[in-house]
């Protein structure tokens, strides 16, 4: 994930920016106090706090305390929020096929159907073998045809 999507992802939510707003208010202010102020869960604001550092919009003052800072660039995006009034952030979105007629595609699930035959064929051959060894030939094509599917779907 880039810069810019960790920033949109940091301030598209309503809590995280008043967590921002808060401490460019504030100044430094431990978790505790974010948790009163907002009244919010504790687990819920350090999830948001987590977020809003991996964004590099806060900082953690030092390891033994659990207080926290706005950083510069926290500060210049607030400034950018209230002079705009809101905030532009384009972030690209890959579009997915939910479905694909590529028959080149569909063609390479073909492996898979054989690999389960084979393992469901495997269990009821007419052969004397021990129920162990049905079973184990059926977990190792069922396993191969999975890993194919994983292999595939990196294609």
């Amino acid at each position: 994930m880039d810069e810019e999507e960790k920033i949109a992802r940091a301030v598209g939510d309503k809590t995280r920016l008043n967590i921002l707003k808060l401490l460019n208010k504030l100044g430094p202010l431990s978790t505790s106090e974010l948790t009163e102020k907002l009244n919010k869960h504790r687990s819920t604001i350090i999830r948001h706090i987590l977020i809003l550092q991996d964004a590099g919009l806060i900082t953690k003052n030092s390891e033994l305390s659990y207080t926290y800072t706005i950083t510069s660039r926290g500060k210049k995006f607030l400034e950018l929020a209230t002079t705009e009034g809101s905030v532009k952030i384009e972030v690209p979105v890959k579009k997915r096929r939910v479905f694909s007629f590529n028959i080149l595609r569909n063609l390479l699930h073909i492996p898979t159907l054989i690999f389960l035959s084979l393992g469901f064929i495997g269990m009821f051959a007419p052969v004397e073998v021990s129920i162990l060894s049905r079973i184990l030939w059926f977990i190792i094509f069922t396993l191969i045809s999975f890993l194919w599917e994983i292999f595939i779907k990196r294609l």
